[in-house]
């Protein structure tokens, strides 16, 4: 059966969008939505590789056969699409959260065991991870910016040796083991700032090992943690010194005039009672020191007084 002509031109006329007739309706364009490619080979993903690496090597972890090499030339990948300064900062990230777990065997640690534990954790740190680090991250170093190595040795003193308890490890008078020593010196000779809070607190826990140890401020010597006798003598001292100042300050009031006169005043009337009570014919000798005041002076003046 043939198909009738008016739905044979309808169908041309939707399809043919060229023509427009009223009462057709034009079909519509279809909606263009741009897709969105994620790369094998992409920053992001090879960023996280490098990132997790780093981590499992703080987890003391090993790398495995020919990783290495990988993990290099995903690094040199991402520093030329992001950039040597940003792949910098990245590090930095990643090398805050390593030392975390680092700080974690150490950190509620006390006397010896914190020594001996900081050991392990130093012998480990600059023998194994901060080798591997200085390889894999080789492309990021610049003359401008810190070396890898510098940057690394930074965020261990940061991160895990200044947020210890080795300064009261120290005023015990234990033996340092020497791999303390030689972290300490290490870390001395990575110059961030020498104004820094951070490089002038290491400084003082050098002086505990090394003594005398010449510092950016000047000579310093070991600090001598003072004795129980010590404190209890500069105590007593204290105590006399305030003793001392206080009764110097309790002096003697000095007698006021008004006093003076009223003193004056009181021995006259007892005199010139004496003298009623006696009779008129009777003659008194008083001597001077009767009448003389609390300052040793003769009311009337020297000598005696006759009273008739």
């Amino acid at each position: 059966m043939a198909r009738s002509p008016v739905s044979n031109l309808g169908e041309f006329l939707r399809n043919d969008g060229s023509v427009t007739m009223v009462g057709v309706q034009r079909p519509r364009s279809p909606k263009i939505t741009e897709k969105k490619f994620t790369f094998a080979g992409g920053k992001n993903e090879d960023w996280n590789t490098v990132s997790n690496a780093v981590t499992a090597l703080f987890q003391r972890k090993k790398l495995a056969k020919s990783e290495l090499s990988s993990l290099t030339e995903k690094v040199k990948s991402v520093k030329q699409e992001v950039g040597g300064s940003t792949i910098c900062e990245w590090f930095k990230e990643s090398l805050v959260k390593g030392m975390i777990i680092l700080r974690e065997d150490v950190k509620d640690k006390n006397g010896e065991v914190l020594l001996d534990k900081l050991a392990d954790s130093w012998t480990y740190f600059f023998c194994t991870i901060l080798p591997l680090l200085q390889a894999i991250f080789l492309d990021i170093q610049s003359r401008e910016a810190q070396s890898t190595r510098s940057i690394a040795l930074l965020n261990f003193r940061d991160v895990v040796v200044l947020k210890t308890k080795l300064e009261e490890a120290f005023v015990m008078d234990l033996t340092v083991p020497p791999k303390v020593a030689q972290m300490l010196l290490i870390l001395q000779g990575v110059h961030d700032d020498l104004s820094s809070r951070n490089y002038r607190k290491l400084e003082h826990l050098i002086s505990f090992v090394v003594s005398p140890y010449l510092s950016s401020t000047g000579l310093r010597t070991k600090p001598v943690k003072p004795s129980l006798d010590s404190k209890k003598s500069e105590t007593e001292e204290l105590k006399n010194k305030s003793e001392t100042a206080s009764h110097l300050e309790k002096k003697p009031r000095p007698f006021s005039v008004g006093s003076l006169e009223l003193q004056s005043k009181y021995s006259a009337d007892r005199l010139h009672e004496t003298a009623l009570q006696s009779g008129p014919n009777r003659r008194f000798t008083f001597a001077a020191d009767s009448l003389n005041d609390s300052s040793h002076n003769s009311v009337f003046g020297p000598g005696t007084s006759t009273l008739t």
